[in-house]
Order: C-alpha cells, then structure tokens, then sequence
C-alpha cells in the first residue's frame, strides 16, 4: 500500500481518520505548510493538485520562489561501534568476517577505500566489549557458586 501522492515533484503523505471519515494529507521535504483533504480518493487527489497549483500561483504573485522538494539521494553511515553494539545485543556466537563485511556494506561503509577503517573499529569494538561480557558472565558464575 504506497500512501503517498506526486505532482509537479512535489510528494504528499496521506493519511485516513476513521473518526471524521476523510483523508487530509500534508505535502512532504518544503518549508512551507502545504495541506489539503477530501473525503473520497479522487476527491483527495484532485485537493492536492489543487493545493499544489494555488501554492505556486501563490508564490509567483508575491514574487517568492516557490520552496522546492527535496530530491536526490540521502547517504546514512551507521558506525561500526553501534553496529557492533546492536550484534552484541543479540548474537553472542562467533561472526565471520564475510558477515561483517556485508553488514558494513549494507551500512554505507566503502570497504574498497584504503582510508576506511570500519573493519578495525568494529572488531576492535567488539573484541573488547566480549570480553567484558565474558568477564561479567564468569564473575557471575563465581558469585553463584
């Protein structure tokens, strides 16, 4: 199910209230407030387009450059310490370095670059934060016997 509506670059998110039975929705990524609603989908769609051109008619009476969409591409690198952190969390068997390698991948990580030093980070991380674990586990086990 895609709960979102394009027009003119511009994307909405929309939402259903059960309790006043009609769809509103609110234009996504622009600094200005753009809102609109309709009770059936066509109705919804036709408001946006609607909201959508009057925004624009708007912005070109007052002479205001319309706020324009974010688009492109968004890179998030998660570090290798709060990857291994959330492993550690809940696997405590042995990782493979190919593991680690796609997990660090899928985390944005360009382990082809001689400067990154992901792999590093995350074995060191988790090396030392075992053996904090296995050091409590065993302590644990002195106190129980």
């Amino acid at each position: 199910m895609n709960n979102t509506m394009k027009y003119k670059g511009y994307q909405a998110s929309i939402f259903y209230s059960g309790d006043d039975a009609f769809f509103y929705g609110q234009v996504l990524c622009t600094n200005d407030i753009i809102c609109f609603d309709g009770v059936t989908v066509d109705e919804l769609e036709r408001m946006f387009h609607e909201a959508i051109d009057q925004y624009l008619n708007e912005c070109e009476e007052e002479g205001k450059p319309p706020g324009q969409p974010i688009c492109g591409e968004f890179k998030s690198i998660i570090p290798p310490e709060n990857l291994a952190q959330e492993l550690l969390k809940y696997r405590d068997d042995e990782l493979t370095p190919h593991e680690i390698d796609s997990l660090l991948v899928a985390c944005g990580h360009d382990l082809s670059d001689k400067k990154d030093d992901s792999r590093e980070r995350f074995w060191t991380y988790w090396k030392s934060h075992q053996r904090i674990q296995s050091t409590g586990k065993k302590q644990d086990l002195k106190k129980a016997i």
